[in-house]
């Protein structure tokens, strides 16, 4: 059962439909350790936890949650470690903008009783730059197809990624070859980074926009902090002043131009054409155009300025860091779609255990029953489906293989499809029919767990994903049987020759299910 102490959590989490960062760290730190232990141990475990919880199976965060509760040690998991130093860096960021801001500002306005303060200089700032700024904050947030196509934008995003994808796959390759376990170890979780960063680049991307407009929104905040202060308790003198041959009238239509935004709420904050022609300041002379230039005038430049912090700076600001945590929890709900272990773990916490005994399937089915509600309305898991390939030659006959799988499963058969035995001719014919074959159903690969996947097994996956789409789920699917041709779990050992393999591979939407069967 859910604990006593939270259920309200559940509920909540279970509406809103999203995971935290913490809690997706945790989960893929779990299943990462999963991947390393050993396959039947993680079934029944997984199966047990399906078999206490009591919701609705479909609801995929209410159950992991639940699944993640019940399996973490919470002093050794890395989410909230992560989630903290995000935490503490938004602090840091915010107050380290929100001081930036302020000096910056005071930094344009000062005013020592000679010079008047260049108004030109503000707009240049906390107007022209901040559009130059919300104009690469729109070319990022750009599909990666017309982002790229941008020059030197373009050139600068696929050198970055370039450089990523290098560092991070030698490091790999060359930790990998040493056989020194903790070192294998560590090429492994680089292999995994990579391969993670396929699926959560938006997430990431959309974190970065989050600090930065967050940073971009302090920094506005401590500038208009800055300026009313300034104003109210010092008295400034304000002018415009260029070495082009520009007229007062041609300047205040500029003027009025940058006003656009509140001059038909705020007609008194627009500067009149009085104001621009009395404060044209020339140095060489030190003094100002207008005849009636006085203090007082000179400073009545004060609420254009307040207006176009606001208005340039502030808001924007405000409104894109909004847009950057929304799109950013959107990318935190689409998260538990995208990965294929996140369907696998889906499977073993819902599925009923098999086994080819049936008096240990019947008991195992009626407990699984009666431990998930469904959603009304939605498909059962059983009517999920895939294409079937078969790898090599197999003890079994078809049916009798089709049947196991759909019942260990709980996925059904579309067709099947022939590989391996070195026959190249059969493996082109099958590369070719799913080129052909647009649909989005999973593609499952059935190999002997035993047969240790050598370099036909790799080169026929990586021309699958390659007449496929990126992102279709392709499921490793192993079957070992016992000397009476009783499914059974496969060993550690090639349990993890074929995690190695798809680790290699690089696809996060590839993922490993064993056929298991009796205990």
């Amino acid at each position: 059962m859910i604990q006593q102490t939270r259920p309200w959590v559940f509920i909540f989490i279970n509406q809103a439909g999203l995971l935290k960062l913490s809690e997706i760290i945790d989960i893929e730190f779990q299943l990462y350790k999963d991947s390393q232990s050993d396959p039947a141990a993680i079934r029944r475990r997984d199966r047990n936890i399906g078999q206490e919880y009591r919701g609705q199976e479909k609801a995929r965060v209410s159950i992991f949650l639940y699944w993640l509760n019940k399996v973490k040690n919470k002093n050794s998991y890395p989410g909230s470690y992560i989630s903290y130093a995000l935490t503490f860096l938004r602090y840091v960021l915010f107050f380290l903008f929100l001081i930036s801001g302020a000096t910056t500002c005071a930094a344009v306005l000062a005013y020592d009783g000679t010079s008047p303060v260049n108004i030109v200089n503000f707009l240049a700032v906390f107007a022209g730059l901040q559009v130059l700024l919300y104009f690469l904050f729109f070319i990022n947030i750009l599909p990666a197809g017309f982002r790229k196509k941008i020059p030197l934008i373009g050139d600068f995003y696929r050198f970055t990624g370039f450089i990523f994808k290098f560092v991070l796959e030698k490091a790999g390759t060359g930790l990998y070859k040493n056989r020194t376990e903790s070192i294998r170890q560590l090429s492994s979780i680089l292999y995994r980074a990579r391969s993670r960063h396929t699926i959560y680049q938006k997430m990431e991307r959309w974190t970065i926009f989050s600090l930065t407009q967050l940073g971009g929104f302090a920094f506005s905040l401590g500038a208009l902090a800055s300026c009313a202060y300034l104003i109210t308790f010092s008295d400034l003198a304000f002018a415009w002043n260029t070495t082009l041959d520009i007229s007062p009238e041609f300047f205040h239509r500029i003027i009025k131009s940058f006003s656009l935004p509140w001059a038909a709420f705020f007609k008194d904050m627009v500067p009149t054409l009085d104001l621009v022609e009395a404060t044209r300041y020339f140095r060489l002379n030190g003094d100002y155009a207008g005849t009636g230039s006085s203090a007082l005038t000179a400073g009545g430049w004060w609420p254009f300025l307040i207006c176009t912090l606001i208005t340039y700076s502030l808001i924007p600001r405000f409104i894109f860091m909004c847009i950057s945590r929304i799109m950013l929890l959107h990318m935190h709900k689409k998260s538990i779609y995208l990965s294929s272990e996140f369907d696998s773990l889906h499977r073993r916490l819902t599925s009923p255990l098999f086994t080819t005994r049936s008096e240990n399937n019947t008991g195992e089915e009626n407990m699984h029953e009666h431990a998930l509600i469904s959603m009304p309305g939605e498909k059962s898991l059983c009517e999920n489906s895939a294409h079937l390939i078969m790898w090599g030659e197999m003890d079994l006959s078809e049916p009798e293989l089709t049947s196991i799988i759909e019942s260990a499963l709980n996925i059904n058969i579309t067709d099947i499809h022939f590989a391996g035995m070195l026959d190249n001719t059969r493996d082109e014919n099958t590369l070719k029919g799913f080129e052909e074959n647009s649909d989005d159903e999973p593609v499952m690969l059935l190999a002997e767990s035993w047969e240790a996947p050598g370099r036909a097994v790799e080169h026929f996956l990586k021309r699958l994903r390659s007449v496929i789409n990126k992102d279709r789920k392709i499921i490793i699917a192993l079957i070992s049987l016992d000397p009476e041709n009783e499914v059974i779990s496969p060993s550690k050992a090639d349990w993890q020759n074929w995690q190695d393999l798809t680790l290699k591979l690089n696809d996060p939407f590839m993922s490993i299910e064993p056929v298991t069967g009796k205990e």
